[in-house]
């Protein structure tokens, strides 16, 4: 469980109340005051609770068979049709849980409403994980009412889904709530939060003497209980408002891209494992000729790494690193210099010698040859056999490499 930061909105939304709550959901610190966008550099790295006036939201109650709260929120509009004034498209509907008698706290509020506080908040850099009416940050209790003054008079108490009253209203609608008030559901006392003087003070003290409960003053902040201790509030924040709605709703518009994006990155990883596997057997047939042409050449000597063995063979047969470059000079000159008219047959390596078999033309045209590739006096001819054959000669050779003292 993280950290959150509980924010009340005023009427005006020029500033806020705030306060951090910790992994325990009890305040740290004290009760700050400060406008929207100062509050917003707190707030990261934390859950971001905001609770909004309450006197443009209603609070009911009821009950539904079904016990899905996906199936509440397809059925709460309907079955509050009759009891709403407005078009059920305009209005946006909230569940909470259940309570112990299977009563439903509904959360009604406009959309416009709704989408006016929350362009507020994002304007300050807010984005609230939750949205509470801010009726729920009165104090709770099963045996009193607790009467606020906000703007309004907010009412909370057991046996009522809790209400924010205007104060020409407060007469009637109190006078309504006692009529309708269950006698079991009466409270045995009426906790005011606000100043003595407060014009609802005249209404409350005589229905407190007419319920036959104590009526009494409570100092402080009536939202600073709510800091003192783990509150559970009703967000507002679902269905189409649900912090992740928006995201699932662009999601679906793209998913068909993704899953065609999907297969066509299938096709091509699969053939780029086909690829790969051609090129494993292509690279295994490359690697098992050499292996049959560094046997051939190097005869009785262990496979490990064909470079390092060459090299190495090649410093033991050329009269070391020189005689390498010697040897890799020959070739290069035997490469370069060989007219068309001269067939190499064969090419073997001896002990600081090399052996050459070509056939040639003529024995000028040989010797023209010989010549060409070994000159600069770093090859010795140690061993010649010409041979007739059929449209001029063969010629067996041997260089021998010149060592330092030859």
């Amino acid at each position: 469980m993280v950290e959150q930061i509980l924010i009340r909105l005023e009427q005006d939304a020029s500033a806020a109340d705030w306060w951090v709550l910790d992994t325990q959901g009890h305040r740290r610190g004290g009760i700050g005051h400060a406008p929207l966008n100062e509050i917003a550099r707190h707030t990261p790295s934390r859950r971001v609770v905001v609770a909004i006036p309450s006197r443009e939201i209603t609070l009911t109650r009821l009950r539904l068979p079904m016990r899905s709260r996906r199936q509440w929120a397809e059925a709460i509009p309907f079955a509050l049709e009759e009891q709403v004034a407005g078009d059920l498209d305009t209005l946006h509907f909230a569940s909470g849980n259940p309570d112990q008698n299977g009563n439903i706290p509904v959360a009604i509020v406009e959309r416009a409403c709704l989408e006016k506080w929350l362009a507020i908040l994002f304007e300050a850099g807010l984005h609230p994980d939750e949205l509470w009416p801010d009726l729920f940050l009165l104090p709770a209790s099963p045996s009193a009412w607790n009467i606020a003054r906000s703007t309004d008079l907010l009412i909370r108490g057991p046996g009522l889904p809790g209400c924010a009253v205007a104060d020409r209203l407060a007469p009637e609608i109190l006078k309504r709530i006692l009529r309708d008030l269950p006698e079991v559901a009466r409270p045995r006392e009426i906790a005011f939060w606000g100043e003595p003087t407060d014009p609802a003070v005249p209404i409350l003290e005589p229905m407190a003497t007419q319920l036959g409960c104590s009526f009494r003053f409570s100092d402080g902040f009536w939202y600073e209980e709510a800091s003192r201790a783990p509150i559970q509030g009703l967000n507002l924040l679902q269905g189409a408002f649900a912090p992740g709605h928006q995201r699932q709703a662009r999601w679906a518009r793209w998913k068909p891209v993704a899953r065609l994006g999907s297969v066509v990155l299938a096709v091509a990883l699969a053939l780029l494992i086909i690829q790969r596997i051609r090129l494993a057997s292509t690279a295994q047939a490359w690697q098992t000729r050499v292996h049959q042409i560094f046997h051939r050449v190097l005869p009785g000597q262990p496979y490990v790494s064909p470079r390092a063995q060459i090299e190495q063979a090649l410093r033991l047969r050329s009269a070391g690193p020189a005689g390498t470059l010697r040897f890799l000079h020959l070739l290069v000159r035997m490469s370069k210099n060989r007219p068309t008219t001269i067939h190499l047959l064969t090419l073997s390596y001896r002990a600081r010698a090399i052996g050459l078999q070509f056939t040639a033309p003529s024995l000028t045209a040989a010797r023209d040859f010989e010549q060409s590739i070994v000159r600069r006096a770093h090859w010795l001819r140690q061993h010649q056999k010409v041979e007739k054959d059929p449209g001029g000669i063969r010629i067996q050779v041997v260089y021998r490499a010149r060592g330092p003292s030859s």
